[in-house]
Order: C-alpha cells, then structure tokens, then sequence
C-alpha cells in the first residue's frame, strides 16, 4: 500500500472536513454530536469539496492504481483516528477547565 499517497490525499480533503466539523459544531448542542458528524458526514463534504476545486488531481490517484472507493476507506480510517484523537483533546481541555461534566 502506498501511504504516503493516502496521507497526501487526507490532508487535500482535510481543510473541508474542518470547515464542516466547525461549522456543525456551531449548530449542534454538544461535544459528541460534533464527533459523530466530523466522523461521519464531514468526510462527504470534504470529498465533495475535493472533487469540486480539485477534480483534475484524481488524476494522480488514479495513476498509482487507487481508485476514489479506495481513496474513500483510508480517508474513513484517517478521519476517524483524528476524529478520536481531538474527541480526547476537547474532552480533556474541558475536563481541566470546569472539572467534572455531572452537575453536583
């Protein structure tokens, strides 16, 4: 497998998958709505937004033999890794600045 050309392709796709966690956590009411849908629907928006400003790079990826389906799978893993790694981030900021999250 090459992932360098995986990384390459998350990291293209990441500025849109942000956009759309941040903006779906300015709508949503909590910390685990934001993760579902950064895990979830933000990895179609980035593809979307991929394939909208950036079409003619599918080129590329396709010429080391990996298809967009491919490409959808590992970026789903990517996704969901980074997705856990700042779920913990933000949960644990939040722990140290208001202690507990039951009220007493």
């Amino acid at each position: 497998m090459n992932w360098r050309a995986y990384w390459q392709f998350y990291k293209s796709i990441v500025p849109f998958v942000l956009a759309f966690t941040l903006i779906s956590a300015l709508i949503t009411s909590g910390l685990l709505w934001t993760f579902i849908i950064h895990c979830t629907l933000s990895l179609g928006f980035g593809f979307f937004g991929f394939t909208f400003f950036r079409k003619r790079e599918y080129i590329f990826y396709f010429n080391l033999g990996l298809t967009r389906w491919h490409l959808l799978k590992i970026s789903f893993v990517f996704n969901i890794l980074t997705g856990v790694l700042l779920f913990l981030c933000f949960f644990i900021l939040i722990m140290i600045l208001f202690g507990s999250i039951h009220p007493s």
